[in-house]
């Protein structure tokens, strides 16, 4: 991959720190890759795909904020 290739559309990457199945390491690669905007969150403990259950006080608020201000407020009336 080369370095920034979908810049810039904002990135995410949660990883979970006790991930047996993919390596932090290549949660690393991705985040180095992705240039800006991105970012990255250690799910501490989680294991593979388990951050949002948790993590469930952390994940949520994150992605909800994420794709905020990735894509902005809906215009649509409540």
């Amino acid at each position: 991959m080369i370095k920034g290739e979908i810049a810039p559309r904002p990135v995410l990457i949660i990883h979970g720190t006790r991930d047996d199945l993919i390596t932090p390491r290549h949660a690393e690669r991705l985040y180095q890759a992705a240039g800006e905007p991105r970012a990255l969150w250690w799910a501490e403990g989680s294991e593979h795909a388990q951050a949002r259950f948790d993590h469930p006080d952390t994940f949520y608020p994150l992605v909800v904020n994420f794709f905020l201000e990735a894509i902005g407020q809906p215009n649509h009336p409540k």
